[in-house]
């Protein structure tokens, strides 16, 4: 084992999301490597997560260290990369938990994003569906790129009654939906739509709701939501998974990752989720989950239906699942991963000059 390193990770916020917890969780992979792992951001607070990280936070740009003190930093958004480029670091990486260029809300600035993706700047991603999207753009004309995997905390996700909630509940069906209802991706308008048609059938659904944002009003004129939690730390979604009998997920197809659903399935909740390359790369046989095509609320509700009728077929999804995440997504693997690609380019980055040959 190489021990050492001086890395340093760049993120614009340290508020609670998903790509957040990425960033801490490949930090502290990268800690118990034996390298030293420093985070530099701009504004947030990290009180929610819940293991220790060294996070200092910046007053400016006009704030970054410009000496060579770290061997690596990590840009962890677009808006991140030309920052890091300030830091006088001969090693840069971009790491890149989905393609922004693909979102809807980021169209006016398109051609932004793809300039900041063109400098040749190694990129690392989270997954190969990640990776194979990139290259389909770019061509690797610009850039190295390499697939790092993705990290689930399966300690702390780990299933609880599943035979008790898959087969002796009765009456009410919980259901959990993960995700803003503003942000095109995550498809939340779909899976509240499949819940009211679900209802209309008589069938009595206790509907869960987790969001970065504000209930809208827009989601409140579907159907009832019966809970609603806003920034939910990661031991309470523990809590909501282990009380949930279904999850849904409806992202569209530019989804990084999806981290709730490979969480839900940790917790052994069977799913219901839209069939896309990230959701379907799990695993070959494809039978760990209910997939469903995208934008179709009518094809979700009778999934969820299907599963609300089959107790069993519940049953086989929780066990499923959780055989299917089980010592994939390890923080062990994913720091090896890591390390390895630092290794390589600072070696090379010291021959050719360095910031990846810029």
């Amino acid at each position: 084992m190489v021990k050492g390193l001086k890395i340093c990770y760049l993120l614009e916020s340290t508020e609670l999301c998903g790509g957040v917890r990425v960033v801490f969780d490949q930090a502290r992979a990268l800690q118990k490597r034996g390298h030293l792992v420093h985070i530099l951001a701009f504004f947030g607070d990290h009180e929610w997560y819940p293991y220790d990280v060294n996070v200092t936070y910046l007053k400016g740009t006009f704030d970054l260290p410009n000496q060579p003190y770290y061997d690596i930093v990590i840009a962890t958004f677009w808006t991140t990369v030309e920052k890091a480029l300030k830091m006088n670091v001969r090693t840069i990486f971009h790491l890149c938990q989905g393609y922004e260029g693909d979102t809807i809300e980021y169209a006016n600035i398109l051609q932004e994003i793809e300039r900041v993706y063109r400098l040749p700047i190694t990129k690392i991603t989270i997954g190969q569906w990640l990776t194979d999207r990139l290259v389909s753009i770019y061509l690797k004309r610009y850039f190295d790129i390499f697939t790092v995997g993705q990290i689930v905390d399966c300690r702390l996700y780990r299933p609880k009654n599943i035979i008790k909630r898959s087969l002796l509940q009765k009456g009410r069906i919980n259901i959990l939906i993960v995700g803003a209802f503003e942000y095109s991706v995550k498809g939340i308008a779909d899976a509240i739509k499949a819940v009211e048609i679900v209802r209309k059938k008589g069938y009595k659904i206790y509907l869960m709701r987790v969001s970065y944002t504000r209930l809208s009003k827009e989601e409140m004129a579907i159907t009832e939501i019966n809970e609603y939690h806003q920034k939910v730390s990661p031991i309470k979604m523990r809590e909501l998974y282990h009380s949930a009998h279904i999850f849904v997920s409806p992202s569209l197809e530019n989804e990084g990752f999806g981290l709730p659903f490979v969480e839900a399935l940790a917790c052994g909740v069977p799913s219901v989720v839209t069939a896309i390359p990230s959701y379907l790369s799990l695993d070959m046989k494809r039978d760990y989950a209910l997939f469903v095509p995208q934008k179709t609320p009518l094809e979700i509700a009778r999934a969820i239906e299907e599963l609300i009728k089959r107790p069993l077929k519940r049953l086989y999804l929780s066990i499923r699942g959780l055989r299917v995440v089980k010592n994939r997504f390890t923080d062990s693997i994913v720091g090896k991963r890591l390390e390895e690609i630092f290794l390589k380019h600072i070696e090379n980055d010291r021959s050719e000059g360095g910031v990846n040959s810029i």
